[in-house]
């Protein structure tokens, strides 16, 4: 009973695990779970269907917009206004991650439209600010600040300062896009001090990021390079990879301006690793814009010019028009050292092209200096002239002795107000302290008075008590001598009584230890009995529990079995024979169609019941995966695959001292064009009974999962004729015992049964195949393993 116990938690404990395999988060598999339960078309589904949507954004975009699409219909259905808006906002928010930003734009629009309706302002505000980082993303500066300034002043209404201290900090971004470092300044000073306020830790980091991105900007290297390494040690703190790789990335912009730049390539590396890792092709554009620099600077300009066509690249690709500008400039600079000014004029006009489309006074400085360089160097010195003064225009505009000293004032301003609020909590925890105190004192000065009034009375008490008693000493010096004779004639007779006393004594001491013993017996058996009694319940609701759990799970799995619906839809006729051992089966089949391919198998996991029937759970998962990239077009690459998921998944590399779960297969891919069929096996063969002759098709003696000597899969491709009945299987048929002597049924018995039989149509044909499996076990011998047998005629 215990050991069916643990084999049932377990099963109900790794069943969770498969379902992560699938979505990689707990959170998704309670809410998917619930929508399996709440099937009826209200509101509590549709909000249902949209926290499922927007929990699987990180995971799986493309069902994250299923499930908002149909919480979109059905909020219409049932004109629930509010989960409609929802939809739509979340249909937005997946449109932006694959970057089709126009549409987000028209989806938020939709949404905020509905929640003006009700009045929903904290929604208005979250669509406002996404369109306003669509804009920026876009580089539509103007659009995007109207955006977040919408966004901020709703959220001071809601008084959210957590929506208000993300509206700074992307004003703070826009601002710097735009070269106003004052402005930037100012807003990511206000955001940290919320941020700090409300302890958002990724907050504070990222704020304290975008200062040093402003003091790196203003030539403050010190000042930039600890406020970026205060954000790494922040991020670290969290593993927040995105921000380890950004601050990697900007300390190695600060090693470079200050001409280190080994130490510089060095951090850039290290940001690049974790941007491919984390799939960030923007940050991978930057990151090989910066190691192109490195090179640049150290006259390795052919080095420096793969790593700018590498990054401009991506640029374009994912429409950076500020990054492609930053870019082009580099690459001109590159062309301008190799004296190559034909092709350096062409990407400097370029980039200035843009960087003027985008207002980047930053860009646009350096780019007019590089010109001025190129024009000087082609010998056209009225335009180096023009060029170079506007470089020195843009230069004093943007960092001109006012603004250098309004940042650097901000900057004393913060440092102060934090010390000032600092001084002033010691000071209320001094005067606190010295209110414990003086409190402490009076207390003691009380307890001290109030004890030596009762000392006093004690004093008193006690003396009235000796005058008292002497007194009483005197009376009963008199009495007692009075006494004393009395008692002399009593001693005697006392002494008669005592002897008799003492033995009922000790007569009526045994008595009450007997019934002491006997009460204590009585207690511990009423114990006992309880604990039975108690016992005996739990062990019945126990039961009762794992019963249903185990029913449940054999519910969950047959669910996930292909229907014989879709078999009868495809296929001229079939048969499927599915015995489980157990509840629930180690065995399972399989059937997808996909275009004009049908893909038909038939597995046997390691082990059968609980155990095997997880392993059947991570089968049919790894075969959706696999099948549904519509990648795989032969069944021994099928396997192949499985075989690698199978080993990734339970830690196996074919050690001898590891566990060897796995699977035995037979898969099929029929083309019902061409009436080809691609066959593969793992342990397990293919039988095709034609014109009554049965033909073997052999299976791969490797089973899918770790394995000492490991082979590739091989794979058959048989034409198919007209009334060819194929057969999959599992080993179970064959290695029932029974008969007399209870001995195997064996493969040989087996392909008989199946050439006798094959005349008959496939439905007789399983009826005879029942049939001939409960004769040959019998009563004496149980079924020995889970049964499947799957018959299909061409």
């Amino acid at each position: 009973m215990k050991k069916l116990i643990i084999d049932t938690t377990l099963f109900l404990f790794l069943f969770v695990i498969v379902l992560e395999l699938n979505a990689q988060n707990k959170q998704i598999d309670s809410l998917e779970n619930l929508l399996l339960e709440n099937t009826k078309s209200d509101t509590t589904r549709v909000n249902l269907l949209n926290k499922t949507a927007y929990s699987l954004f990180r995971v799986n975009n493309n069902k994250a917009l299923q499930y908002a699409e149909e919480g979109k219909i059905l909020a219409k259905q049932i004109n629930y206004i509010k989960g409609e808006a929802r939809s739509w906002q979340l249909i937005g928010i997946y449109n932006y991650y694959v970057s089709n930003y126009t549409q987000a734009i028209g989806y938020y629009q939709n949404a905020i439209n509905i929640y003006k309706k009700i009045d929903n302002k904290n929604g208005i505000a979250n669509c406002l600010f996404n369109m306003g980082s669509i804009e920026r993303k876009l580089s539509n500066f103007p659009q995007a600040y109207n955006f977040y300034k919408e966004a901020l002043k709703i959220n001071r209404e809601l008084n959210d300062k957590n929506g208000i201290s993300g509206c700074l900090n992307s004003l703070g971004l826009l601002s710097s896009n735009q070269g106003n470092y004052y402005k930037a300044l100012e807003y990511h000073q206000k955001a940290l001090k919320i941020r700090e306020e409300l302890g958002l830790k990724q907050g504070i980091s990222s704020s304290m990021n975008n200062i040093g991105i402003i003091y790196f900007y203003q030539k403050e290297y010190d000042q930039s390079l600890e406020y970026y390494q205060k954000s790494l040690k922040n991020d670290s703190a969290r593993g927040d990879k995105h921000g380890i790789a950004r601050c990697l990335n900007n300390i190695g912009l600060v090693y470079k301006e200050q001409a280190k730049y080994a130490k510089a390539n060095e951090y850039y590396q290290k940001s690049l690793a974790i941007k491919k890792e984390l799939g960030d092709e923007k940050g991978i554009s930057y990151s090989l814009n910066n190691i192109g620099e490195t090179h640049y600077c150290r006259a390795e300009y052919l080095l420096a010019l793969e790593y700018y066509q590498k990054s401009i690249k991506i640029k374009k690709a994912i429409g950076n028009k500020s990054g492609v500008s930053y870019t082009e400039k580099n690459i001109a600079d590159v062309y301008l050292q190799l004296n190559k000014y034909n092709e350096a004029l062409t990407y400097s006009l370029s980039s200035l092209k843009v960087a003027e489309e985008l207002n980047l006074l930053e860009e646009q400085k350096n780019i007019h200096k590089q010109l001025s360089q190129i024009y000087a160097a082609t010998k056209k010195h009225k335009k180096a002239y023009e060029n170079y003064m506007l470089y020195k225009k843009l230069n004093d505009s943007i960092f001109n002795k006012e603004n250098i000293q309004k940042i650097t004032g901000l900057e004393y301003q913060y440092k102060y107000d934090k010390e000032k609020q600092a001084a002033e909590l010691e000071q209320q925890k001094k005067d606190a302290v010295q209110a414990e105190e003086l409190k402490w004192q009076k207390i003691v000065r009380n307890a001290f008075i109030v004890g030596f009034v009762l000392m006093l009375l004690l004093v008193l008490l006690v003396y009235i008590g000796f005058l008292q008693k002497r007194k009483a000493n005197r009376v009963l010096a008199t009495q007692k001598h009075e006494i004393r004779e009395a008692n002399e004639e009593l001693n005697q007779t006392n002494e008669e009584l005592s002897a008799t006393l003492e033995i009922v004594s000790r007569q009526k001491q045994k008595i009450e230890e007997s019934n002491e013993r006997l009460n204590q017996t009585n207690e511990e058996l009423n114990a006992t009995l309880e604990t039975v009694k108690h016992q005996k319940k739990v062990i019945e609701e126990s039961h009762n529990n794992i019963n249903e759990s185990i029913s449940y799970a054999s519910r969950i799995q047959r669910a996930l079995l292909p229907s014989e619906k879709l078999f009868s839809d495809n296929l001229t006729s079939h048969f499927i024979l599915y015995k489980p051992k157990d509840v629930v089966s180690g065995d399972f089949y399989y059937f997808k169609k996909i275009d004009n391919y049908l893909i038909i198998a038939a597995a046997d996991c390691t082990g059968h019941g609980v155990p095997g029937a997880f392993v059947s759970m991570l089968g049919i998962a790894f075969l959706n995966e696999i099948i549904g990239k519509k990648e795989i077009k032969t069944a021994d690459d099928i396997l192949d695959k499985m075989r690698i998921q199978v080993k990734a998944s339970l830690k196996q590399s074919g050690k001898s001292i590891e566990n060897k779960d796995g699977m035995d297969m037979a898969i099929c891919i029929i083309d019902t064009q061409t009436n080809i069929l691609n066959y593969s096996g793992a342990y397990s063969p293919l039988y095709i009974v034609r014109d009554n002759t049965l033909l073997e098709f052999k299976a791969t003696l490797n089973p899918i999962g770790a394995f000492i000597k490991e082979e590739a899969f091989i794979s058959n491709n048989i034409q198919l004729q007209k009334h060819d009945k194929l057969y999959i299987f599992s080993d179970g048929f064959q290695d029932q015992f029974g008969g007399e002597g209870c001995h195997k049924f064996q493969s040989k018995r087996f392909k008989e049964i199946i050439s006798s039989i094959s005349n008959e149509s496939l439905s007789i044909q399983k009826e005879l195949l029942v049939k001939t499996f409960e004769e040959w076990k019998g009563n004496k011998c149980g079924q020995t393993d889970d049964i499947l047998v799957i018959g299909i005629e061409v």
